[in-house]
């Protein structure tokens, strides 16, 4: 389970983004983005929970992980920076998350595993699917 995971306020994002995490019109990818930001490894499969990564390419290290379910309504696109070293909470994950996103995904058998840590969560938006 991952640690080591705020807000741009330095907040719990399941505390600050309470209210937000239900505007995605689908329970089931409301309680994977609860997953995700709360640490617990989430399995990307395609035609089912379909986690991608776009990188920003300015040199921040700043990401998009775009969260999608193809049956839900909206989409939610979760702007991440990741906190090398002794960058973030106190209640830092003992791995490094860079070079991220590598470090938070791992392939197995089925599709790909994604586990937050060490990372700052600096927009949570929702889109249409």
């Amino acid at each position: 389970m991952g640690k080591g995971i705020v807000t741009g306020n330095g907040a719990d994002p399941l505390l600050e983004w309470k209210t937000r995490l239900n505007w995605f019109g689908s329970a089931a990818l409301s309680a994977d983005l609860r997953a995700l930001l709360s640490g617990a490894e989430v399995l990307s499969l395609d035609g089912q929970l379909e986690i991608s990564s776009l990188d920003f390419a300015d040199g921040s290290g700043a990401m998009t992980l775009t969260i999608r379910r193809p049956e839900a309504p909206y989409v939610a696109d979760l702007v991440v920076i990741p906190l090398p070293g002794g960058d973030g909470p106190k209640n830092r994950d003992p791995r490094s998350p860079t070079p991220a996103p590598d470090q938070w995904r791992s392939q197995v058998l089925d599709g790909v595993e994604w586990e937050l840590f060490n990372c700052k969560l600096v927009r949570l938006k929702a889109r249409e699917n």
